[in-house]
């Protein structure tokens, strides 16, 4: 789904791109699907992804070593990456962190930029969409909904997108499929 992308630091033109997504169990409508939360929620529907039974048991499984403390919930790493990266928490890291209504990596770069910007450490004079893991040495690693993301980016009027170079070549196919100007 469409979500507006957050710019942690105001006035630096980080933005970083936020897709919200849920799980539909049992429907197989597809147009049944996009009329409810099209029409009844007033959701912008980006796309709708077929789960099979890996994906469904890998993602409870992950969940359940998550609930163990066996296993760290990726916002939870993507978090100590940029920590480590940085060498210390930063403000808005800590404020970004706290916040519940979030999960996944692909923060990462964006919080890593805007922790640099409020450290003094870069300055930025242009507006624009981030989205990139980031491993605790500053590298930075691929995330999935590319699509998404830059299709939110692009209706948003943002000229330019972060990306990682690992997603390169699926978002050239997508600005080229999609005719987008970013």
């Amino acid at each position: 789904f469409h979500a507006d992308p957050i710019e942690l630091f105001d006035g630096t033109g980080v933005h970083m791109m936020v897709v919200t997504t849920r799980s539909i169990g049992y429907l197989k409508d597809r147009e049944q699907i996009i009329k409810g939360y099209e029409y009844e929620e007033d959701i912008e529907l980006i796309d709708l992804y077929q789960l099979d039974n890996k994906d469904r048991y890998q993602s409870k499984n992950t969940e359940l070593l998550n609930m163990m403390g066996i296993k760290k919930d990726d916002f939870a790493v993507m978090g100590e990456n940029v920590k480590s990266y940085l060498g210390e928490e930063t403000k808005i890291m800590k404020t970004f962190l706290s916040r519940t209504d979030l999960s996944g990596d692909s923060a990462g770069l964006g919080l890593a930029l805007s922790g640099l910007i409020e450290k003094g450490e870069l300055k930025n004079h242009v507006t624009f969409g981030v989205t990139g893991a980031i491993s605790a040495r500053g590298e930075v690693l691929p995330i999935g909904m590319i699509k998404e993301k830059l299709l939110i980016a692009e209706e948003k009027g943002y000229p330019f997108m972060i990306i990682p170079s690992g997603n390169r070549t699926e978002a050239k196919k997508i600005v080229v499929e999609k005719n987008l100007k970013i």
